[in-house]
């Protein structure tokens, strides 16, 4: 048991210098700037705009306001979990709902644990039965660190825009989550949430 948790934390210690390293690789190449919002801690890349936007966002995840939340779904989303082992398809033809009969809507199974446990159990039993499965809105509620990192695409030239969740490093049971925007600008207003991609912990 100690062992596991050991190995758990140097997961993570990796996993958070790899996206720190990458996020001085950034359009501007500086380092990020320290802020703190809340309980958490944000890193900021040089040169992204209307930072207030990113933190009504955040916020909007952590309280669960899905008029806010909405401001930022303009396109089709897919949430990935465990390197596209397990995906979940939000269209926009859909009306951004999972199922065709429009009854899991994105921010329900974001936000609220019954409908997310339910869809996961139904859908991914092994997923279920396998890891800690946790809402969006819990992961957010106890991320410690976050960092938003700039990233100009060379092939399609697009700006995107990262903001990744980092669990407090004491309670290890939470995983860490990207969500990844497309951008028409360094704007946080121009950007609309594309993807989200997290890892698993064991049980």
């Amino acid at each position: 048991m100690i062992l596991s948790y050991i190995l758990k934390f140097i997961q993570r210690i990796s996993i958070s210098s790899l996206i720190l390293i990458l996020c001085y690789c950034n359009i501007n190449s500086k380092k990020p700037k320290k802020e703190f919002f809340l309980n958490h801690t944000i890193y900021f890349d040089e040169g992204i705009e209307n930072k207030q936007e990113v933190l009504s966002f955040i916020n909007s995840i952590k309280t669960k306001d899905c008029t806010n939340f909405h401001k930022l779904i303009k396109h089709d989303y897919v949430y990935n979990v465990q390197d596209a082992s397990y995906l979940f398809f939000f269209d926009q033809d859909n009306n951004f709902y999972l199922d065709t009969d429009k009854t899991i809507s994105i921010c329900d199974f974001l936000f609220e644990e019954k409908v997310y446990f339910n869809v996961i159990k139904t859908y991914e039993e092994n997923l279920y039965n396998t890891y800690n499965v946790y809402t969006l809105t819990q992961i957010m509620q106890n991320t410690e660190e976050i960092i938003v990192h700039l990233h100009l695409d060379t092939n399609t030239k697009k700006t995107e825009m990262s903001i990744t969740l980092y669990p407090s490093k004491e309670i290890m049971k939470y995983p860490i989550i990207s969500m990844l925007f497309i951008c028409e600008s360094k704007s946080f207003s121009t950007c609309y949430l594309r993807e989200s991609n997290t890892d698993m912990i064991h049980k």
